[in-house]
């Protein structure tokens, strides 16, 4: 049992070390947050300026909703 703690010491700590690692841990939820940030702040902008947006509407080609909006 002794080697197996030794193995897997060696192993963590050579893995450690490397980019790859680094940049998983640290870098990927990094980026992640950067892009939920940036799609947060376009959706909320686009919320707010209308006139960027346009014109909304709808086509009601079977008569449904014109009752309930009139």
């Amino acid at each position: 049992m002794h080697k197996a703690w030794l193995v897997a010491k060696h192993e963590y700590l050579h893995n450690v070390k490397k980019r790859s690692f680094l940049f998983g841990a640290f870098g990927v939820p990094i980026v992640i947050v950067a892009l939920i940030v940036i799609v947060g702040a376009i959706a909320v902008d686009s919320e707010t300026n209308i006139e960027q947006v346009g014109m909304v509407g709808y086509v009601d080609e079977a008569g449904i909703l014109s009752e309930a909006i009139d």
